[in-house]
């Protein structure tokens, strides 16, 4: 895949002009991905995240006119435990302004009353969609996530035990520090096992955090956690929120 990128470390940072200019180069880069699961292993298994997210990424979906859809498994990387009508949740963000022909591709989680159970659910319903594993670990084709000012990235937060989890796939969180306190997340070795991992990020304010993550001067952020074992890392910025370390690094 050829777009405007720079190689800071062992993080490839995809820049766009705008806001725009980085969803295109974002589509490029999703497209592809799916399109070589879906040759290569008659099916895709992508995960999204919420919050900001579904602005940005719902519109770059729907153009994708290519992509045979009844192939692709849709999971939301972390859910609030509420209605998927309720405004918070990720999963009905997405499906409001999805058409129904990729709305059909999301696996639900199901009942919410109960978290660690929701959880177990969702593990299962992962678990029979999973064609390839490694040591236990399902392998997503992408993961599409965000990072938020505390580096928290899905429902994963800072000094928050879950950070530790090595069992489960979906861990339950009963005290997000971030409301609604009660959520589902993907855990970290499911995470790493990924093999395509793109945060995206745009805006001055994540500009500094965005640094520290790539640089390596915050090992304790959830978000610096993420080190795909054997798959890729990209970061899909914005011109604004690429300043605070552009004249660091090294144009491709």
């Amino acid at each position: 895949m050829k777009m405007l990128g720079v190689d800071v470390g062992k993080h490839a940072v995809v820049v766009g002009e705008n806001v725009a200019d980085m969803g295109e180069k974002l589509e490029s880069y999703m497209k592809e991905i799916l399109i070589k699961a879906i040759t290569e292993r008659d099916g895709a298994m992508v995960a999204l995240s919420g919050g900001s997210m579904p602005a940005v990424v719902a519109p770059l979906l729907t153009r994708l006119d290519d992509i045979n859809w009844s192939k692709v498994r849709l999971f939301v990387a972390d859910e609030r435990m509420v209605s998927i009508s309720d405004v918070e949740s990720n999963t009905g963000t997405y499906m409001n302004v999805l058409p129904e022909t990729i709305n059909q591709s999301f696996v639900h989680y199901g009942p919410i009353d109960n978290t660690a159970q929701c959880a177990k659910n969702y593990e299962e319903k992962i678990r029979k969609c999973t064609a390839e594993m490694d040591e236990g670990w399902p392998i997503f084709d992408l993961l599409l996530l965000g990072i938020g000012p505390d580096g928290h990235t899905c429902s994963l937060f800072p000094e928050h035990p879950v950070l530790k989890e090595n069992n489960r796939w979906v861990a339950a969180v009963e005290d997000s520090p971030k409301p609604p306190p009660r959520r589902i997340t993907l855990t970290l070795p499911v995470i790493n096992r990924a093999r395509n991992v793109a945060f995206i990020s745009t805006g001055k304010k994540k500009g500094k955090l965005i640094q520290e993550i790539i640089n390596g001067q915050n090992s304790s952020l959830p978000a610096a956690m993420v080190k795909p074992k054997s798959g890729n890392i990209l970061w899909f910025t914005d011109k604004e929120a690429f300043t605070a370390f552009e004249d660091s690094a090294n144009h491709l």
